[in-house]
């Protein structure tokens, strides 16, 4: 809705420079239709005249001509390619920082602004950089020579910035800009676009402060403003945030007059009806509490999102989420209310992580600008930088998958619970009644008892207490034998639910584990990155590699194989062993009666004591030491794991004050120790560990030995 002012005024300008150049014999590129600005195939075409159309430029025989034209292309390409497929879009800022190098060079201000304007468009638009883009915007306002217009329009889209940031001075700002281009320009169709995005900007600002009857105040405005210049996909997309405005004013009618028109606009335009549109039915419904119908219009949503492909699915399909949830809740339908809810938050979680993920991206090619300094180690460097992404890449999508499924799984157990407490209230409810209708069905039976009694005598007396005894016998075991059901599966069920939240803890340890381990891998990485070592770094970044890999395989199970294990921690020694300039050697012994493919470990357990003996035993000697382990099997289900250095020993250790060294041993020992604690408690096994200093003959500690003794 934005942008059309903008379409409108590149439409004018280029069909007042193409008629020139038709005489020359260089057909003109079609302008964009702004009612298709949505159609990707539609858009490509547009693009790709338009890019056609620069290469045929240099027959115009007059420079100036045709500088000019080239820089207007320039700037309506940027313009082009901000409405392409998103992996396209990044073009729109190359060709609007084109257009700033060029015009430079020509010593054109007007278009030089105009170059800065789009990126700073850009910026705003699709990096959400706010501060930078006001920066830049103010900067155009100081170049000599720039349009009234042109200073309006920065001006603008400032306020705009200021809206979306919610800029304390933002109402203030827009309302002097709105009084400023009144008194300048006096004809109506001319200012009608800069009005019009600055009466949409203060609607949604005050709608953000829960202003709606001042919301809906400056949308009317705008319809005002927009009807002199679009009549069409503008127009429909106001209607329907006038009749969200209606909607939180709960005036119902008037919000379904503005959804029809948004519907009819969109009918005669024969464009598919935007979603924006069902959302706003959808909210309509939620708000007047008619569930059922709120329902019909989220699911209809998510079949549009599978069916048309929506650039921004993720968006939709959240929004389309919560209006699930909030539907099925109030109708009562839990199940699908937590089914809804729960895609609510995985993907809300996952767009999160989505924006992170860009900001590292932007952060490690700054690093790696820095860094590397010859083409020699820039391509290595990119290489294994590449390799690297993509093994953290795809486990930082594990450990995040791994973290929504846990929480996730606690919010189902805690609702379990709760449906547990309340079916148990219920009971006791229930029971209660019984004992109510016993107690009147023992009163009206001695009642009975009572006239049977006075009529019968003594003759009947035997009989009708005989009856009684037996109906309140049956009765009390009736009720007895219930009780003792529901007893029984109410402690079930607290069982099943206590193992699960035992397994979802053990699987949030071994969630946390990961993370400390490759970030001691990682620092690893950083040593040699720093000391330029290229090569060093590269032997370094495989081991790397084939390590994340098999960590990402480990951690989806809560068991692997002694072999999965072993490799791991020799792959990790081995790195340490670089880090230590080959200071640290070791040694792994296994029995000879011990198959390693089939004796089965959980993932991760050795490899924090090897880590110590290594960061705590041996990194404080000079001349480094030795780690051996040792791999026996006493008995058939019983495994046994010796590490052993010849480190400075615990008392040693304790002496050095290495922060660093700390925090490290605290939090991989610490996780380890609640991990076995844990397992032990859900597979009822004695997993225990031992620790004891080696000591020489003249009693001095030379070494660490930690026995782990694991059943199988």
């Amino acid at each position: 809705m934005k942008n059309i002012a903008q379409n409108i005024f590149w439409s004018l300008l280029f069909a007042a420079g193409f008629t020139n150049i038709m005489a020359q014999g260089v057909s003109s590129p079609r302008l964009l239709n702004v009612d298709k600005r949505f159609n990707l195939s539609y858009v490509d075409s547009i693009k790709k005249e338009h890019l056609y159309y620069l290469t045929q430029l240099p027959k115009i025989p007059r420079a100036i001509t045709r500088d000019t034209l080239k820089l207007k292309t320039y700037v309506y390409l940027a313009y082009l390619y901000t409405y392409t497929a998103i992996t396209q879009r990044d073009s729109s800022l190359y060709w609007a920082n084109q257009t700033i190098e060029e015009a430079s060079r020509l010593k054109n201000n007007f278009y030089k602004a105009e170059g800065i304007i789009k990126k700073a468009e850009f910026l705003e638009r699709f990096r959400s950089n706010y501060q930078e883009s006001v920066e830049i915007l103010n900067n155009v306002l100081f170049i000599p020579n720039i349009t009234s217009k042109q200073r309006f329009f920065v001006r603008r889209l400032i306020g705009v910035i200021y809206a979306k940031t919610d800029n304390p001075n933002a109402t203030s700002y827009i309302e002097t800009l709105i009084n400023d281009i009144k008194k300048t320009f006096v004809n109506e169709k001319q200012r009608a676009p800069d009005l019009y995005n600055l009466y949409i900007a203060l609607a949604e600002t005050n709608e953000r402060k829960k202003h709606f009857a001042v919301s809906l105040e400056a949308y009317l405005n705008a319809l005002e403003e927009v009807k002199k210049f679009n009549q069409g996909i503008g127009l429909a997309y106001l209607y329907a945030s006038i009749a969200q405005s209606y909607i939180e004013l709960e005036r119902y009618t008037e919000a379904e007059n503005s959804i029809n028109q948004a519907k009819a606009l969109f009918d005669r335009l024969k464009i598919p009806l935007d979603e924006s549109i069902n959302f706003t039915t959808a909210r309509m419904h939620l708000k007047k509490k008619e569930y059922d119908k709120a329902a019909i219009k989220g699911e209809t949503i998510l079949v549009n999102v599978v069916a048309r492909k929506f650039k921004k699915y993720s968006n939709v399909y959240k929004e389309a989420s919560k209006i699930l949830y909030d539907s099925y809740l109030g109708l009562g339908n839990y199940e699908k209310a937590l089914f809804h809810y729960q895609n609510y938050i995985l993907i809300k979680d996952s767009l999160e992580i989505v924006k992170k993920s860009k900001e590292i991206d932007e952060l490690i090619k700054k690093y790696d600008i820095q860094q590397v300094k010859s083409d020699n180690e820039k391509q290595i460097l990119a290489k294994n930088n590449q390799i690297q992404r993509l093994s953290l890449s795809q486990y930082k999508n594990e450990i995040e998958n791994q973290r929504l499924k846990e929480v996730l799984l606690k919010e189902k157990l805690e609702k379990e619970r709760v449906i547990s407490q309340d079916q148990a209230k219920n009971l006791e409810r229930l029971t209660e009644k019984r004992r109510y209708e016993d107690r009147l069905e023992k009163l009206t039976i001695q009642q009975l008892e009572e006239k049977l009694s006075f009529q019968e005598q003594n003759r009947n007396l035997w009989f009708g207490l005989t009856v009684i005894t037996l109906l309140l016998v049956g009765a009390g075991m009736i009720v007895m034998v219930y009780q003792s059901k529901q007893k029984y599966k109410f402690k079930q069920r607290e069982a099943e639910y206590q193992q699960r939240i035992a397994q979802t803890e053990i699987s949030a340890l071994r969630a946390q584990m990961n993370p400390h381990f490759i970030f001691n891998c990682l620092n690893s990485i950083q040593y040699y990155a720093a000391r330029n070592e290229a090569d060093t770094a590269s032997d370094y970044l495989t081991k790397f590699s084939r390590l994340i890999r098999l960590v990402l395989e480990n951690s989806r199970s809560e068991k692997v194989t002694l072999t999965n294990e072993l490799e791991t921690l020799r792959l990790y020694i081995e790195m340490e062993a670089m880090r230590f300039q080959q200071k640290v050697r070791y040694q792994i012994q296994i029995a000879p009666s011990i198959d390693t493919d089939v004796i089965q470990i959980p993932p991760l357990l050795l490899q924090p004591f090897v880590e110590n003996a290594i960061w705590h035993g041996l990194m404080h000697k000079e001349e480094g030491g030795n780690v051996s382990i040792t791999v026996t099997q006493p008995y058939d289900n019983h495994l046994q794991v010796i590490i052993c250095d010849d480190g400075v020993g615990r008392a040693k250790a304790a002496e050095f004050k290495s922060k660093s060294a700390t925090k490290q041993k605290s939090f991989g020992m610490k996780v380890t120790a609640q991990r076995i604690e844990l397992i032990n408690q859900i597979y009822h096994t004695h997993t225990h560990i031992k620790i004891e200093d080696i000591i020489n003959a003249q009693g001095e500690a030379k070494g660490t030995k930690v026995i782990v003794n694991i059943p199988l």
